[in-house]
Parts: structure tokens; C-alpha cells; sequence
């Protein structure tokens, strides 16, 4: 972004030109050309930066130049001024018209590494940060989700049981996979799959902190189990979303708790 003349230039400057400060531009217009100020200063830092000649014969106006319309509005200011970052493709995958806010916002922390697993506490030397789960290695991300012993188990039954598959990658190349593989929400099946991996990330992190906070633990079964009502708690009380006969097998959800249209997946 270009920065203003008076940026640079101090206010003394400014002032040798003897130019009044409520200026305008037919002050420096003199027989349809530019009568520059002569000021070493500024006709080199500022003067030389007008390579065109007036137009006299045109109507005066002001043009946006951020906004191809040339007319100022908020939202091209924004989109001037705002920092631009790379589009996270997460985003789809946890903001979908029938996301579960919950298991969403706690995706998006361990996406982000920012789960307070074992790793991350400051914990006194030689305190315990064995994973709760397995209790066989320390905790981190990458362990809990999903090489722990027991996250795999539910894993492995929310896949069985609702006839899908993810690749077995480590965490990060697993977020990334999975967030690229079901980005495109117009699917049901796609959401359904956000629907899974969330919610099977969200029951993990909830069955440890059972464990550690309340001393109550649940088999792996339990777990995923309870993850598959969820989803289709979820999938029966979700309007406009259709479903082909056999997604609506799987999950057992009856025609009478569907819509009357199809998104063309039916047969």
C-alpha cells in the first residue's frame, strides 16, 4: 500500500511550498499545465511522482482505486487494508449447516495443537503426564488422537459402524487429509463425514477428561457407540439435507423423518 506525501515529508516542508493547507488542485494548474511550487525538496520527493498532465476538459472526480467501481465502501476498504493469509480448508469442515458447535470448537483447538494434553502442562518434575487412555506413553496430540491404543479402538468402531474409511496418517497429515476429503459440505455424505471426524475427537478428549477429573472411565465401544447416536440424533432432526437409501440404512433414520426432496444422491 503507497504512503500519503505527508508520510515522508515533514510539516516544514510542507510549509516552504507556501501552499495554504486547504488546497486544492486547480492551485497548482496554471494555462492547463502543472505550475509546480519550486521547492528542491519537493520536486524531487514529490512533484516527480505526477507523470500525466491535468485534464481540463474532463469533469472533475474522485476515484476509490481499491474497488473496481471506483466507489469507497467498507468492505473494499477491509479488503485493502486487512492482512491476507492462505484459506485454512479447515474451516469448511468444522462451519457446515449442521455442524455441532461443541465438537467443532474442540476440533479446531487440537487442529491448532492448542489442547491442554499432558505436554503442554508445566507440571512438576517427576509428576505423571502418561496418556490417561493407553497408559502406556506420554500424552501429546499426535499420540492421542489417534495413536493411543484406545483411540484406535473407537476409531475403528465409528468406521465399522458407519461404513467408512480414513487413511492412517499422523495427526497433522490426518487433519489435513480429512479437511481437503470433505471440504465440499454441498455433499451429505461430506457432512456426514465432518459430523464423524469431529465428534470422534470431540468423545476422545471428553472420555480422558472423565478420567483424569472424575476417575470415571468407559470402554472403547461405549465410546464410539455413543458417537454414532450422536450423529444420527444429529442427522434425524437436520431439515433440508436428503440422504440415498443406503446412507439412511446405515444410520437408521426412517423416510418419515426425511424431506420430500432428493439432492439427486437418492435411487
Amino acid at each position: 500500500m503507497g504512503m500519503h506525501p505527508s508520510d515522508t515529508l515533514s510539516q516544514r516542508s510542507l510549509s516552504s511550498s507556501r501552499l495554504p493547507w486547504k488546497a486544492k488542485v486547480a492551485d497548482i494548474i496554471e494555462n492547463g499545465s502543472w505550475s509546480f511550487p519550486q521547492v528542491p525538496l519537493l520536486n524531487q520527493q514529490l512533484w516527480s511522482r505526477i507523470n500525466f498532465q491535468p485534464n481540463l476538459s474532463r469533469e472533475h472526480s474522485v476515484d476509490w482505486v481499491p474497488n473496481s467501481s471506483g466507489q469507497f465502501t467498507i468492505s473494499s476498504a477491509w479488503e485493502h487494508l486487512r492482512a491476507r493469509k492462505p484459506i485454512n480448508v479447515l474451516h469448511r469442515l468444522l462451519w457446515h449447516n449442521i455442524h455441532i458447535p461443541r465438537h467443532s470448537f474442540v476440533l479446531w483447538l487440537a487442529a491448532q495443537g492448542r489442547l491442554r494434553t499432558m505436554d503442554r502442562m508445566h507440571y512438576l518434575n517427576g509428576e505423571d503426564t502418561t496418556c490417561r487412555l493407553c497408559a502406556r506413553v506420554p500424552e501429546t496430540h499426535d499420540h492421542l488422537f489417534f495413536m493411543c491404543r484406545y483411540s484406535l479402538q473407537v476409531w475403528k468402531f465409528i468406521q465399522a459402524k458407519a461404513h467408512t474409511r480414513w487413511p492412517n496418517l499422523p495427526w497433522n497429515s490426518l487433519v489435513e487429509w480429512t479437511s481437503r476429503r470433505y471440504q465440499d459440505t454441498k455433499s451429505t455424505n461430506n457432512k456426514i463425514g465432518a459430523l464423524i471426524f469431529a465428534a470422534t475427537i470431540y468423545y476422545i478428549w471428553q472420555e480422558r477428561n472423565k478420567r483424569i477429573f472424575q476417575q470415571l472411565t468407559q470402554p472403547a465401544n461405549t465410546v464410539g457407540e455413543a458417537i454414532f447416536q450422536v450423529i444420527r440424533d444429529k442427522l434425524m432432526c437436520s431439515n433440508g439435507i436428503s440422504m440415498a437409501d443406503g446412507t439412511r440404512a446405515i444410520w437408521n433414520i426412517p423416510w418419515s423423518t426425511m424431506p420430500l426432496w432428493d439432492d439427486g444422491q437418492h435411487h
